[in-house]
């Protein structure tokens, strides 16, 4: 993985948020956080996180220390100082003192902690952040990563790329005991430049925001030379697949399969390139594709499983049926960490087609884009661990905890959806007038609007 770090780039960057009044120590951060989330082998919406402690006044003007952290949902892909949240470093260290903080009253202490109550609530591994002694301290969800830790000897893998370099823990939810974790293993292994958490991602560290930036790229990096030694050429031997339906006759039955579970409507986002087709067309699809994800931090944009639609299959009953063991796993897992949960609308979020593609659904095409774009990243990941083992992803039940967990559920949108949101919309003659009024009014209303004109320009510039 190439590093991009550009001292004379950043000094531009530092300078112009300089004259914006953000602190240099945080400019540093946020100039190293867009260059990891450029990179979406590291990190893909919303997903990973970063952090620098520095003095900062709280609003009583006192300097206090203080932890700058990626605010939740945030992309670090373009993030500004506003992705950041200001919390006070002594209030969250404190709390390593006890043994047990449940999630309600860590979010609690979060909002408690945070110099200013207008910004975003913090990550929800901010806790990890603050226990660990580093200045700036950066984590992302690694592709390369991901592959080596999901492999059933994953650990082992781990510990003979890198050493003691890195420590490597077992498979955690973010939180606070994973936080007391990390921070304990850091003091037993002080000169550590990493630390890996088993299917979830890795953390890097240092004094500098260029050192920690660094870091992350070496040990990414090192996962990436030991995936490419894998001796399997043939990672996925193809199944005999009759000629593969067109999208314009799967998308509309898919679309009206899911109407019955989405009352709002299902967007569908269809990719179809060679990586997709391989892997979709693979005799053992029913074996990796439907393991579960690459890390439980997609769950709840992908759910733990894809449908798969076969090419004879009855699209209606697959959907059906996916519904019906969603539910029976959410019955199985409900209230196993605590109070009994609400399901989720149980209809799937991917669909794999052999012969065609994959579709990301979602309420909106935003949504239905993201599920397409973590559908690719994980057949990136699921690729790249075949290739040297077996691809062996988190259990079902930790799956669950993510999915259901209040903080992960606090990153879907919780405002009231438009009245035509999950509809789409066709406006013949919409390129000018009445039409471009009508299509403009449509896509107000939530609605995915297409515009058909004779003169494409007009068209364009109504959707555009």
């Amino acid at each position: 993985m190439k590093n991009l770090w550009s001292d004379k780039k950043a000094e531009a960057t530092v300078r112009s948020l300089r004259r914006a009044g953000v602190p240099k120590p945080l400019a540093d951060c946020v100039h190293a956080s867009r260059l990891l989330g450029a990179h979406p082998k590291l990190v893909r919406h919303g997903g990973g996180n970063s952090s620098v402690k520095t003095r900062v006044s709280d609003l009583s003007g006192m300097s206090v220390e203080g932890l700058h952290v990626k605010a939740s949902g945030h992309d670090l892909d373009g993030i500004g100082a506003n992705g950041f949240a200001a919390l006070d470093l002594a209030q969250l260290r404190r709390l390593e003192d006890l043994n047990v903080l449940s999630d309600t009253d860590m979010l609690a202490a979060l909002t408690r902690a945070k110099l200013d109550p207008s910004q975003s609530p913090p990550s929800v591994e901010t806790l990890l952040h603050a226990f660990l002694p580093a200045p700036y301290i950066f984590h992302s969800h690694a592709n390369a990563v991901l592959a080596i830790t999901n492999q059933p000897d994953g650990k082992a893998i781990a510990e003979k790329i890198y050493g003691g370099e890195v420590i490597v823990l077992p498979y955690a939810m973010s939180g606070f005991a994973l936080a007391k974790r990390a921070a304990a293993a850091v003091r037993q292994s002080p000169a550590a430049r990493g630390l890996i958490v088993m299917k979830h991602g890795v953390f890097t560290f240092g004094k500098t925001a260029k050192g920690a930036y660094g870091q992350m790229i070496n040990l990414v990096s090192r996962a990436e030379n030991r995936l490419r030694s894998g001796r399997k050429k043939n990672i996925f031997p193809a199944a005999r697949i009759t000629l593969g339906a067109r999208q314009t006759d799967v998308a509309p039955v898919l679309r009206g399969a899911l109407y019955r579970h989405m009352p709002g409507g299902a967007i569908l986002d269809f990719r179809s390139n060679k990586a997709v087709q391989a892997f979709v067309n693979g005799r053992d699809l029913a074996r990796y594709g439907q393991a579960g994800p690459v890390t439980p931090d997609h769950v709840i944009w992908t759910k733990a499983k894809p449908v798969v639609l076969n090419p004879d299959d009855d699209v209606g009953r697959a959907v059906d049926d996916y519904v019906t063991a969603y539910a029976r796993q959410f019955q199985k897992s409900n209230g196993r960490r605590g109070p009994k949960m609400t399901m989720r609308d149980p209809a799937p979020r991917v669909a794999l087609v052999p012969g065609s593609g994959l579709y990301g659904i979602g309420e909106t095409a935003w949504s239905a884009a993201i599920a397409a774009d973590l559908a690719e990243t994980a057949i990136d990941v699921i690729a790249s661990a075949e290739r040297i083992g077996r691809f062996a992803p988190a259990p079902a039940a930790d799956i669950f905890d993510i999915e259901y967990w209040p903080p992960e559920l606090a990153k879907l949108s919780t405002a009231v959806p438009p009245p035509l949101a999950g509809h789409v919309v066709l406006v013949t003659g919409g390129g000018s007038g009445i039409g471009a009024a009508t299509a403009r009014a449509f896509r107000s209303a939530g609605a995915e609007v297409v515009v058909a004109d004779q003169n494409v320009l007009a068209a364009e510039s109504v959707t555009g």
